[in-house]
């Protein structure tokens, strides 16, 4: 089969097209190989198609600046798409739902923390000082209940085992006792 230049000229650059150089000639041939004439001539081509790119990006530059100022300005071209104005957070303006002054405000409902004098570590940390042996979960809980210690939670056994595990001065001993070392 005879595949010619003119056949698929629809797809190929300029120069295959005008009889130039055919497409097996160019791939094949390696520039070491090429007079200095063809060289030259390779590189003229190159050259010529070079600044036709540098003229058909400085045209869509041109192109895409115009449509950024329709953009700019509204989107003068009629197109659905122009941003529509972003709507305000909060309340609307001439609303009925002011904030309540902070005189006029109820306390809230709920549980209300207890105030103490030292943080539950410390208060830990209290009892079990001179305790070589260590403490039991249980015995830990009577002690820190009985120093006065005021608390709201539910489960406070479950607080102080999370202030036990989660401090690295508390060490959880081989018969299962809490000891503390600072």
């Amino acid at each position: 089969m005879n595949y010619g230049v003119a056949r698929y000229a629809s797809f190929l650059p300029s120069h295959y097209a005008f009889g130039l150089y055919s497409p097996l000639q160019t791939h094949m041939a390696k520039l070491s190989e090429l007079s200095i004439e063809e060289l030259k001539r390779e590189l003229e081509q190159r050259e010529g198609a070079l600044s036709g790119l540098y003229e058909e990006r400085d045209e869509l530059e041109s192109k895409l600046k115009e449509v950024n100022e329709q953009i700019a300005a509204g989107g003068t071209k009629g197109d659905a798409k122009s941003e529509a104005p972003k709507k305000r957070r909060g309340r609307p303006p001439g609303s009925k739902n002011k904030p309540k002054a902070a005189s006029a405000a109820k306390p809230s409902a709920g549980r209300k923390r207890p105030k103490n004098d030292k943080p539950l570590p410390a208060v830990l940390a209290d009892v079990l000082t001179g305790k070589s042996s260590g403490m039991s979960l249980d015995d830990i809980h009577e002690a820190v209940v009985d120093t006065g210690y005021k608390t709201s939670s539910k489960n406070f056994k479950n607080v102080i085992y999370q202030n036990l595990y989660n401090k690295d001065e508390f060490t959880k001993s081989g018969d299962g006792n809490w000891v503390y070392k600072p």
